[in-house]
């Protein structure tokens, strides 16, 4: 016995841990097939809402624990009712409190000194006798006070009271009575959303207690609505007869209460609870209703109006910086000048326990779907246009994303409500927020307009414990890039009890998507360089697309304008800083002659075919996120005569790129490059060839690419980067890479893109323009993050994947170079900065380096 009790108290503390730690009905993240084949580059220019996983990117979740322990089972079933035994007549009762019973006249007298005992359902308990009875002056109840107090146990814990209405029916109703050798009896009716009223009825023509299993605080309690008869022999609601049972007592009978009072003796919510034998395995994230807060994309929006009460507010999802999506029908009850928009709600344990609004802003714009109707409730969109946009984003302020599809992707859904409350001046009260666990239905009870559905949960709450936020979104976390992120689906339109026992009406977002865009990016000035640059794509006089390279670069029209015939620059290429003629090369014009066609096809396939070669020497790329092993077979280390050294990239077997402002900057007598890891390949350098815009004092153009004296030996340990070209997206994943220490030992830290905009926007002197990238540190590995301070060439690539064995092919889309950083400081975290690499985009190089290549291969070749 004393092995069993030793692990019954571990066991113990373990179920408290839990419950501190995990205590939330927030559904775990699920996967959908539309956003598991979601594209992982990212358009370099934010354009739409579907944009939105790359937007928060760095905010999006990777790690969600979850409560779950295991108690002993106790049946509660009679736990709130008695046996009450007068002579030889038995009778249901109820436990009101510690001191009291309700029963039927039938189980009372008249007669003074002949009281009723009382049989709790614990049997080994003895019986309590009622020392004073009051009989209801019109109806058959009476209230007995105990002659001793019943103590609260698992198996004696009092009824909860239905205080409402209860016209709506329920969807399961429990009777309780009298079984025919005395004991007590229980029989549970389901009954169908169509067949309620008739169910209900039904059931109200039988004796006995009829009673609900209601939803509050993680449990489930009995909440009897019907207990004795009427004069036609109708069951009768305890509503009737509450005002005088408080009269009695002394005290208001209040379900919020009850709920509250005695949720630890009650039985868990039949979603958490699993029960196997005599123990129940209890997952508090598969609550139907929990505690959660206004934050995130959750928004309160308060109409600037002398109205008091909390049904005066509006609820709303933050989907920009600038807009929040809400319910039309709930703003446009308001004629008002502004509203008062709450969010970022947190909460702080220490030195100060408190939970409070941290972002209160000002909205005044309405942007209502041109073709709302307001008495139908179709089209009930609305976009709140806020004064002063929320830019700084973090745990407790961001955006949500939006569905964009019209299929939805999962069953069980979380939505929203509060708990009612009269005008207060106690944020605590008015600040008391749910999330609930909904299932949409496949109809409404009543028609609805299209793009509208229902959704809830046909369990009832507790009465009067939960309002329906209207405006506020259907939403479910949903993984994308290899994280979680908040998608919304749907606005509540109308509803009543947050959905539960009778269903609540949402507007369907995803039709709205192309509206919501009209306006939310209609907004936005992009600003795009027309220029064409050197090495830019370009169209010649003929129409045929070439490079805007120098003369002497193209080699057929070199050689013509040599033999005297008329060679123009090109009009649509930028002169830059450089003063030779320009022109638009165009690929035939790339061949110096026919007996340097072969060099020609060997060098572009180099370049653009890249990915496929070098098959026998690449590794598998690892499934993983991150690779234990990683390997940098593209790097190189540039090494002169003196101590100053940088890095470069092979980007061909005869060539290496690096910046030009590193590459001054070492002593340049015997440079030499050195390639590979533990093989070491050391090779001179022929020739350079800096970028002819390029200048000291340019962060732009600073790329040299070199000429080794000979071509690299391709194995295990060295290989080509290819060279990434795409101009209007840009791989997710990224991986800056740095060589550190006197032991010139290679790391990489993994990062990800952020959009020009917001680099800008949180750094504005970082001057970032379409040709550079704005690269931010992730997190998400714990990786030490290092602020690259001076120009040594780091560079900027990403991997992927080729063919079915999954040859890890490494693309090389950035090179640091510049020197610069952009930093912001958190909103909620004054001391600590968010740093920004900015780097070089080599797909704005692309045409540069592949004339370069493609040229110098036409030349004798040095083995």
């Amino acid at each position: 016995m004393g092995e069993l009790r030793f692990h019954s108290a571990v066991f113990r503390a373990i179920a408290v841990v839990c419950f501190v730690v995990g205590a939330s009905g927030y559904l775990f993240p699920e996967r959908a097939s539309e956003l598991e084949a979601l594209d992982t580059l990212v358009p370099n220019v934010e354009r739409s809402v579907k944009d939105c996983p790359y937007t928060i990117y760095q905010h999006g979740g990777f790690a969600l624990a979850s409560s779950i322990f295991v108690d002993r089972y106790v049946d509660k079933t009679y736990s709130h009712t008695v046996r009450v035994q007068y002579g030889e007549v038995t009778c249901v009762g109820l436990i009101v409190d510690e001191s009291h019973v309700l029963t039927t006249a039938d189980c009372t007298s008249s007669e003074e000194g002949t009281l009723p005992e009382i049989k709790l359902t614990n049997e080994t308990l003895p019986l309590i006798s009622a020392i004073e009875q009051f009989p209801h002056p019109e109806y058959n109840v009476t209230l007995l006070r105990l002659n001793e107090s019943i103590t609260v146990t698992h198996l004696a814990v009092p009824a909860c009271f239905w205080d409402s209405s209860f016209d709506d029916g329920f969807e399961k109703i429990q009777l309780i009575d009298l079984a025919s050798n005395g004991s007590l009896k229980r029989e549970e009716t389901k009954c169908t959303f169509q067949n309620r009223k008739e169910c209900l009825m039904a059931l109200l023509k039988t004796g006995g207690v009829l009673q609900t299993r209601a939803i509050a605080n993680y449990r489930m309690h009995p909440f009897v609505f019907t207990f004795g008869s009427d004069d036609e022999g109708l069951a009768l609601p305890v509503l009737n007869y509450i005002p005088w049972m408080e009269e009695v007592l002394g005290y208001k009978i209040l379900p919020s209460e009850c709920t509250s009072k005695y949720s630890d003796f009650r039985d868990y919510e039949d979603s958490m609870a699993s029960r196997s034998d005599n123990f129940v395995q209890v997952q508090y994230s598969k609550s139907r209703l929990s505690s959660t807060n206004i934050e995130q994309y959750k928004v309160r929006i308060v109409p600037k109006t002398a109205e008091t009460g909390s049904k005066r507010h509006c609820y709303g999802s933050l989907i920009a910086p600038k807009f929040v999506l809400t319910a039309a029908n709930c703003l446009r009850q308001y004629e008002v000048d502004g509203y008062t928009i709450e969010m970022g709600q947190y909460n702080v344990y220490y030195p100060v326990q408190e939970n409070s609004i941290r972002v209160r802003t000002e909205a005044k714009k309405i942007h209502y779907h041109p073709e709302f109707d307001a008495a139908t409730l179709a089209n009930d969109v609305a976009l709140l246009e806020i004064v002063k946009p929320l830019y700084t984003f973090n745990k407790t302020v961001l955006p949500a994303c939006i569905w964009p599809w019209d299929k939805l992707p999962v069953d069980e859904y979380q939505t929203n409500g509060y708990v009612p409350f009269n005008e207060s001046d106690d944020e605590s009260v008015r600040t008391n927020q749910f999330f609930a666990t909904a299932n949409v239905y496949d109809e409404c009870l009543d028609k609805v307009p299209q793009h509208q559905f229902c959704a809830g949960f046909p369990t009832a709450l507790s009465p009067k414990s939960c309002h329906n936020s209207v405006g506020s979104a259907m939403s479910r976390s949903l993984y994308a890039l290899g994280r979680y992120f908040d998608y919304i689906f749907a606005i509540n339109s109308k509803g009543e009890n947050c959905g539960f026992n009778l269903p609540t009406v949402y507007t369907k977002i995803a039709p709205y998507v192309q509206w919501i865009d009209s306006i939310v990016h209609a907004t936005k000035v992009h600003y795009e360089d027309d220029t064409k640059y050197y090495g830019d794509r370009c169209q010649n006089d003929n129409g045929a697309e070439g490079t805007c390279v120098s003369l002497r670069y193209c080699p057929k029209l070199d050689q013509e304008a040599k033999q005297g015939k008329p060679v123009s620059p090109s009009s649509s290429c930028s002169f830059g800083k450089q003063n030779e003629m320009v022109v638009c090369c165009t690929a035939e014009n790339v061949l110096r002659d026919e007996e340097h066609r072969e060099q020609l096809s060997q060098a572009i396939e180099e370049i653009d075919s890249c990915k496929h070669l070098y098959h026998e020497f690449r590794k598998n790329k690892s499934p993983y996120d991150v690779d234990n092993f990683p390997t940098y077979p593209y790097m190189a280390f540039i090494q002169g005569s003196g101590e100053r050294s940088c890095n470069g990239t092979l980007v061909a077997k005869q060539f290496v790129l690096t910046t030009a402002s590193c590459y001054q900057s070492i002593a340049q007598d015997n440079v030499t490059v050195v390639l590979g890891n533990s093989t070491l390949q050391t090779i001179a350098i022929q020739r350079t060839f800096m970028h002819p815009e390029y200048s000291n004092v340019s962060t732009e153009f600073n790329l040299i690419l070199l000429k080794l004296a000979t071509v690299a030996t391709v194995n295990n340990e060295t290989i080509p980067a290819c060279l990434w070209h795409n101009q209007t997206h840009t791989p997710l994943r990224l991986e800056e890479v740095y060589i550190e220490g006197k032991e010139k030992v290679k790391h990489h830290q993994n990062g990800f893109p952020l959009y020009n905009e917001a680099c800008l926007r949180m750094d504005p002197v970082s001057n970032v323009t379409g040709l550079q990238l704005c690269v931010q540190h992730d997190r998400k590995y714990y990786q030490r993050s290092l602020f690259f301070q001076e120009d040594a060439s780091n560079v900027l690539v990403s991997h992927f994947a080729q063919g079915v064995n999954e040859y890890q092919v490494t693309y090389l889309v950035g090179m640091y170079g510049s020197g610069r950083i952009a930093r912001q400081t958190d909103g909620d975290e004054e001391d600590r900065n968010t740093f920004y690499h900015i780097y070089q985009r080599i797909s704005e190089y692309y045409g540069w380096i592949k004339n370069i290549i493609t040229v110098e291969a036409q030349h004798a070749v040095v083995n």
